[in-house]
């Protein structure tokens, strides 16, 4: 049963199967909670598996000093008393996995990114998308967060219109518009993913945002080894592909174990 544990200065919800050998840790994206992972984690098999909500996120109370996903994934696991884990991020959680990768690579045994940038990606001019951001752009300033939901949900979700679905992108939503989400940037990794050695796998969704397609491939050429894999959807793969995902994982997962 998850349970809000105390992590640093945070408290989380944090759900741990318990079991044998190198658990699988989750990290959920920007506008999800850790439930995104609920079609997947079943495909995994009998491993332990570990996911949680960030300060603000589902279960998790906001937070009331700035929080940093590297820094909290690492001292969650040492809480845990994980040595090392393979982990598994979709977007923000992939950028989380890929910083920890690097920063921490002796507590890392597998990394898969789904739709994710590492921090400190220097963005090409061809990422940009003037229409979008400017829709984007007029919504924050509205502070409408019911428009805000649509527009994840159809830029990011296919148009998912699974009422489970909207209640999380809304209540992360929400937090953005009040401006409760106090996470700071993710380390600038870019110049280092070369340094890399544990297997790799980068996804992305070929219906996804363009920025999210560059960043994903981007990533892939840079680190030694790493894999990437297209999938026809757009940016929470784990959700609307869990078997062919879950497979992805898996593979990655077995050329550590190699």
């Amino acid at each position: 049963m998850p349970a809000l544990t105390a992590v640093g200065e945070h408290q989380l919800l944090v759900s741990d199967s318990g079991g044998d050998g190198i658990p699988v840790v989750l990290l959920h994206p920007g506008i999800t909670d850790s439930r995104i992972w609920d079609r997947l984690a079943p495909l995994l098999g009998e491993r332990r598996l570990i996911r949680y909500d960030r300060p603000g996120y589902g279960g998790s109370p906001r937070a009331s000093v700035a929080t940093h996903g590297t820094a909290d994934l690492l001292t969650l696991l040492d809480v845990l008393d994980v040595e090392r884990a393979h982990l598994v991020g979709n977007s923000r959680g992939g950028s989380i996995a890929l910083a920890m990768t690097v920063l921490h690579p002796e507590r890392v045994a597998s990394c898969t990114a789904l739709c994710s940038p590492a921090g400190g990606y220097p963005w090409p001019p061809e990422a940009d998308d003037p229409e979008l951001e400017a829709e984007f752009a007029g919504l924050q300033e509205a502070h409408d967060v019911e428009a805000l939901t649509d527009f994840y949900l159809r830029i990011f979700a296919l148009g998912d219109t699974d009422p489970w679905l909207r209640e999380q992108m809304r209540a992360t939503t929400d937090l953005e518009v009040a401006d409760a989400d106090l996470a700071e940037n993710d380390p600038p990794v870019w110049d280092r993913l070369d340094e890399i050695v544990v297997p790799v796998a980068m996804v992305v969704g070929d219906r996804d945002e363009r920025a999210s397609i560059i960043g994903g491939t981007a990533a892939a050429e840079a680190i030694p080894g790493a894999e990437l894999v297209h999938l026809d959807t757009a940016h929470l793969p784990e959700h609307h592909l869990p078997e062919e995902t879950a497979a992805v994982v898996l593979r990655t997962i077995g050329r550590a174990e190699s």
